[in-house]
């Protein structure tokens, strides 16, 4: 099991947390920088986190489970693997403090980042995900017309978006 620490004064760190209740949390990442949001991608071979500093937070990427081949993905919060672990959605506040954009960027089985993370979606973010079939991603959020249309304080919506590989990709011209 794996989680995230209220660190003493470096922000937080990510660790190991033992199945069996007599065992002793591990550290699996520990540096100046607030860690958190720890995914492991569905092969078991990557783990993708949020590090933060004073400058912002980005996505990073390392070999799992033991933690080497650091590498930076992209400015972001938030990782979600998709089901084969090809992908790596974030997302990015590009807009101010309200509007946020869910990107994606391909991620190859050795770890390397396959072009730029590209956007989906703009929306002000209260969390999102990809289910495990693949075919439905559930962003909770309000919706940019009703931000627009309030100056930010808008009607909560909810909007399901079903096929949505097929959608992205036909945007993607794949």
């Amino acid at each position: 099991l794996l989680g995230s620490s209220a660190g003493g004064g470096d922000g937080g760190d990510l660790v190991r947390i033992p199945m069996d209740p007599e065992g002793a949390v591990g550290t699996f990442l520990s540096t100046p920088r607030e860690e958190r949001t720890l995914r492991v991608s569905p092969d078991g071979r990557w783990a993708a986190y949020v590090s933060q500093d004073e400058t912002g937070a980005s996505i990073f990427l390392r070999s799992f489970p033991d933690g080497l081949a650091p590498r930076v993905m992209a400015p972001g919060d938030f990782p979600r693997w998709s089901p084969d672990g090809s992908r790596l959605y974030f997302v990015r506040g590009v807009t101010g403090p309200v509007l946020d954009t869910l990107k994606a960027v391909e991620v190859r089985g050795d770890g390397a980042v396959g072009g730029a993370p590209r956007a989906l979606l703009a929306f002000d973010h209260w969390g999102y995900d990809v289910f495990p079939d693949g075919d439905l991603l559930l962003a909770l959020g309000t919706a940019p017309e009703a931000l627009s249309a309030t100056g930010g304080v808008g009607t909560e919506e909810r909007i399901v978006v079903l096929d949505w590989l097929a959608s992205i990709q036909e945007r993607l011209g794949r």
